[in-house]
C-alpha cells in the first residue's frame, strides 16, 4: 500500500492526462501479476473515476492498497477519503475479521483404512448378507447407490475405531516424561521405546490425515512436515469459507445461517423443474435430420453387459498406482457381478 507514483489505467485513473507515459506502470503490473495481487478499490468500483492526487487541473489515482483477491469476501468497504494534511488523499479499507462458525467440513477417505484387517473382516461380513438384497431393487443403480452409502458409513466407523484417542496420547507423553527423568533400567528403556513408537504412530497418522484433507499429491515418506500440512489445511479451509453472500434482492448477508439459507434457496431454484419452452423444443426437433436405426434403438435400450463395462474401464486413463488400479478392477467385479 502507498504512493506508487503511476497509474494502472490511464483512462480511468487520470484526468487531463500528460502526454508522457507513466514511468513504472509496466513494472507495477508485473509485480501485481507475479504476486497474485489485486487493486482492491478498483475491484469494488470497476468503472468509477476518483482520484487521490491533484496538481493544478491534473488529477490522478496513484495511491493503492493491493491485496489478495480472496480477501474481498471479508471486505466491508474500500474508500478514497480526503486527507487535509497532505497533497494526497487517503485510501482506506474496512474488513470483517470475525471468524464465522465453521461446520465439520467434508469427509475424505484415507486409503490405509481399507488395508486393515478390521475393515476387511467388517466388509466381508457386510457384503455376504447385503448382496442378497439386490433382487429386491427394480433399479440396480439404486442398489449400487445405497451400497456406496453403506460402504462409506462402514469406513467412517472403522476410521473412528482406528483413530488414537488424544487424551490417551497425552497420558503416554506424561508417562514418557516421567520415565525419562528416572534412571533407565532395561524395563524402563523398553517401555520408553514402546511409548515413543506409539506417540510417533499417532502423529504420523495425524499428519497423514492432514495431508489427505489438504490434497497434497507430492508428499513423500521421510520428508513430511506435520505443521506444514496443518497450516495448509487451515489456509485452504479459510479460502473456501463464505463470510458473506449477495442475496437475490442485492443485499449482502454475513450471518452464517443466512448464508446457508441463501445457498439453499439458490440450489432449490436451480434444481426445481420450471417447465420448458415448447416452441424452442419443437424448433430444435424440427432441425434434427438423423434418426436411429432399429438396431441402434435396441442397442441403446438394452442392458449394459459385463464385457462393455470392462472394455470401458480398460479405455480409462490408467492410474499410476498399480495397487489402486487392481483394487478398482476387483471391487467392480465383486460389487457389480458377484450377486448370484
Amino acid at each position: 500500500m502507498g504512493d506508487f507514483n503511476c497509474c494502472l489505467n490511464r483512462k480511468l485513473d487520470r484526468k487531463h492526462m500528460p502526454k508522457r507515459q507513466d514511468v513504472g506502470n509496466h513494472e507495477l503490473k508485473n509485480f501485481i501479476e507475479k504476486n497474485e495481487l489485486t487493486d482492491i478499490w478498483r475491484l469494488r468500483y470497476p468503472n468509477k473515476k476518483q482520484y487521490t492526487f491533484s496538481r493544478g487541473q491534473s488529477y490522478s489515482r496513484i495511491d493503492y492498497i493491493f491485496t489478495s483477491e480472496n480477501i474481498d469476501c471479508r471486505l466491508k468497504n474500500a474508500k478514497i477519503v480526503y486527507f487535509p494534511f497532505s497533497d494526497h488523499d487517503g485510501v482506506t479499507i474496512s474488513m470483517n475479521i470475525i471468524e464465522p462458525e465453521r461446520g465439520p467440513g467434508y469427509w475424505k477417505m484415507n486409503d490405509s483404512v481399507i488395508k486393515t484387517d478390521l475393515f476387511k473382516n467388517t466388509f466381508e461380513t457386510f457384503w455376504k448378507s447385503w448382496k442378497l438384497n439386490i433382487n429386491k431393487f427394480k433399479d440396480k443403480k439404486e442398489f449400487w447407490d445405497l451400497t456406496k452409502t453403506k460402504i462409506k458409513d462402514i469406513t467412517i466407523t472403522i476410521s473412528k475405531k482406528l483413530r488414537f484417542n488424544e487424551n490417551e496420547v497425552k497420558n503416554w507423553e506424561h508417562k514418557l516424561e516421567n520415565l525419562l527423568e528416572n534412571d533407565g533400567t532395561q524395563q524402563n528403556l523398553n517401555e520408553v521405546e514402546q511409548l515413543k513408537n506409539d506417540i510417533y504412530k499417532y502423529y504420523e497418522q495425524k499428519a497423514e490425515a492432514a495431508r489427505i484433507r489438504s490434497k497434497i499429491n507430492w508428499y513423500e515418506k521421510g520428508e513430511k512436515s506435520t505443521n506444514y500440512f496443518f497450516r495448509l489445511e487451515q489456509k485452504r479451509g479459510k479460502e473456501k469459507l463464505w463470510s458473506k453472500i449477495k442475496a437475490e434482492n442485492g443485499t449482502y448477508k454475513n450471518n452464517i445461517n443466512e448464508i446457508l439459507g441463501e445457498q439453499l434457496k439458490y440450489y432449490e431454484k436451480l434444481f426445481t423443474s420450471g417447465g420448458c419452452n415448447r416452441e424452442a423444443g419443437e424448433k430444435l426437433l424440427h432441425n434434427v435430420n438423423k434418426t436411429l436405426s432399429e438396431a441402434e434403438k435396441r442397442l441403446c435400450d438394452s442392458e449394459i453387459t459385463k464385457d462393455e463395462i470392462f472394455k470401458a474401464i480398460k479405455l480409462m486413463k490408467r492410474i499410476n498406482h498399480q495397487g489402486r488400479w487392481h483394487n478398482c478392477r476387483i471391487l467392480s467385479r465383486v460389487l457389480v457381478f458377484d450377486t448370484e
